[in-house]
C-alpha cells in the first residue's frame, strides 16, 4: 500500500521508465541481504527487505500497467496490457516450482529462495535502457514533442507516427483543465470523479472476491482429501501452468471480445462457483467424494478470475482516465487492491479450517 502511494509523485516527475529503474535496483539490493541473512544470522535483514520489496512491488502493480498501456498502439493496449498478468502467474508458477522440497523448499535453500525476487529484476535493469520512455508521457506531461516522436518511431517500427502525434496533442488540448490532476482536486470533476469510484470498485472487487484464500484453500482442500502435501504441490503446479494458458486465450480475445464482457464473464464464473463450493463443503462432512467436487469447483474459481476480475481492472483504469489523471487512479486503484488483500488475508487467517475436512 505504501508503495501504491509513491506510484502518482514518482512517476509523474521521474517518469515511468526511470521509477522501474530505480524500483528494480532496490528490488535488487532487497534480494541480495535476503539471500546473505541466513549466513549473517541475521532476521532484520529479511524484516527490512521484506518491507521493501512490498513497497517495489506496490509501485510496480500500478507503473508497469501504466507503461504497458501508454506505449501500446490502441488495438492491441489490452492484450499488452493483460500480458503483464499473465507474468505474474508465471511468477507464481515458479514460486511454487522453486519451493518445491526437492528444490529450494528446504531449510538450507529457502535463502536463495527468497534471493530469487531479484532474478526479474535485475533482467529489467539490464533490457529497460533499450525501451523509450512513455511517448505519452513525453508530449502531454513533459511537451517533448521531440523526443515523444522518436519514442514513438522506435516502438512502432516506422517513420510515419503523425497520426499518433496528432492524437496526443488532441489529448494534450483536451484535457487543459484537468492538469496536475491530484485526488483532491478529482472531487470537483463529476466525470472524472465517478470514473474513480469505478476504478476503486474494480480494484475491490478484485480481491473482495476471495481470490488470495481461495489460492491458499486450495492446498488445504487437496489436503483434505487424504493426498499427501507433496503431491498437492505439485497439483498446485498444474493448476498455474491451466491458468497460465487460460491467461494467454484472454490475450488473445482482450481486444476483440471486449473488456467488459470478459469482466462480466469472469464474475459470473466466480459467483456461480463460490455458491457451489458452499455447498459442495457443506455436503462434503457427510458425503466422502464431495471433496473432489469442492476442488473442482475451486478450480473453476481461479480460472473465473483469470478470466476477468485479475486482468481487465487495470485496463479499464488506464482507458478511463485521461494522462494527467492516469498515475492518480492508479495510486489510488492500487491502495484499495493492497488493502482489500491485507483485509481478506486477515479475515481467513481467522477462520476455522479444521471442519474443512
Amino acid at each position: 500500500m505504501v508503495g501504491s502511494l509513491l506510484v502518482a509523485p514518482l512517476a509523474d516527475n521521474c517518469g515511468r521508465k526511470r521509477t522501474l529503474q530505480v524500483n528494480n535496483i532496490l528490488a535488487i539490493i532487497s534480494a541480495v541481504l535476503m539471500g546473505c541473512s541466513r549466513a549473517m544470522n541475521s532476521f532484520e535483514f529479511i524484516i527490512f527487505s521484506r518491507l521493501v520489496i512490498g513497497i517495489c512491488a506496490g509501485i510496480s502493480f500500478s507503473v508497469v500497467p501504466m507503461y504497458l498501456t501508454e506505449i501500446a498502439p490502441e488495438n492491441l493496449r489490452g492484450a499488452i496490457a493483460i500480458t503483464g498478468h499473465f507474468f505474474i502467474i508465471f511468477g507464481s508458477l515458479m514460486a511454487r516450482i522453486f519451493g518445491l522440497d526437492k528444490l529450494l523448499g528446504t531449510q538450507e535453500g529457502w535463502p536463495f529462495l527468497l534471493s530469487l525476487t531479484g532474478v526479474p529484476a535485475l533482467f529489467q535493469l539490464i533490457f529497460l535502457p533499450f525501451f523509450p520512455e512513455s511517448p505519452r508521457y513525453l508530449l502531454i506531461q513533459r511537451h517533448d514533442e521531440k523526443a515523444a516522436r522518436e519514442a514513438l518511431v522506435k516502438l512502432r517500427g516506422c517513420d510515419n507516427v503523425e497520426d499518433e502525434i496528432e492524437e496526443l496533442h488532441e489529448e494534450d488540448l483536451s484535457e487543459e483543465l484537468e492538469k496536475d490532476m491530484d485526488i483532491f482536486t478529482m472531487y470537483h470533476f463529476d466525470d472524472i470523479w465517478g470514473h474513480l469510484v469505478s476504478a476503486v470498485v474494480l480494484m475491490g472487487g478484485q480481491q473482495l472476491t476471495g481470490i488470495n484464500a481461495a489460492s491458499y484453500y486450495m492446498e488445504i482442500l487437496y489436503m483434505s482429501m487424504g493426498l499427501e502435501k507433496k503431491i498437492v504441490g505439485y497439483i498446485s503446479i498444474t493448476i498455474y501452468i491451466l491458468l497460465m494458458f487460460i491467461t494467454l486465450l484472454v490475450i488473445r480475445f482482450a481486444d476483440s471480445s471486449g473488456h467488459r464482457n470478459l469482466l462480466l464473464s469472469g464474475l459470473g464464473i466466480c459467483s456461480i462457483t463460490c455458491v457451489l463450493l458452499a455447498m459442495a463443503i457443506e455436503l462434503q462432512k457427510t458425503i466422502w467424494w464431495m471433496s473432489y467436487v469442492s476442488s473442482s469447483f475451486v478450480t473453476l474459481f481461479l480460472i473465473g478470475q483469470s478470466i476477468g476480475p485479475d486482468p481487465v481492472p487495470v485496463v479499464i483504469i488506464a482507458e478511463l482516465f485521461l494522462q494527467s489523471s492516469r498515475s492518480t487512479a492508479f495510486m489510488a486503484g492500487g491502495c484499495v487492491h493492497w488493502f482489500c488483500k491485507f483485509v481478506i488475508g486477515i479475515v481467513f487467517l481467522q477462520t476455522e479450517v479444521s471442519g474443512f475436512g
